[in-house]
């Protein structure tokens, strides 16, 4: 029986491949994200090196954990993302706690 061509394989469904297939079509997906992870620009790094979560910030504000949580719900402190974790940008928080903590931050 003659091995399917890459291109022949991305018309098959999965459950016709051999294990072998299925292995060989994993590890060249797997290859193409680790290399595409390499290959991202050094300004997402700095972008990701720039978040901060929750304790971070405590430390950072001296602020307990429920009056940053208000602070949070009422937009009055910089966020990155409201979801679980929330996160923080390092650069807006400090940018925010030099100019003075305004009630009103935009996230």
């Amino acid at each position: 029986m003659n091995k399917p061509s890459n291109t022949q394989l991305s018309d098959t469904r999965l459950s016709d491949l051999t294990v072998g297939e299925y292995q060989t079509m994993i590890s060249t997906i797997l290859s193409k994200v680790v290399a595409s992870a390499l290959d991202r620009p050094a300004s997402q790094s700095k972008l990701h090196e720039d978040l901060i979560y929750m304790d971070e910030v405590l430390k950072l504000t001296g602020y307990q954990k429920p009056t940053l949580y208000s602070k949070v719900s009422r937009c009055q402190i910089p966020v990155v993302s409201r979801g679980i974790p929330l996160t923080f940008s390092r650069k807006a928080i400090l940018q925010w706690i030099n100019d003075g903590r305004p009630a009103n931050s935009h996230s």
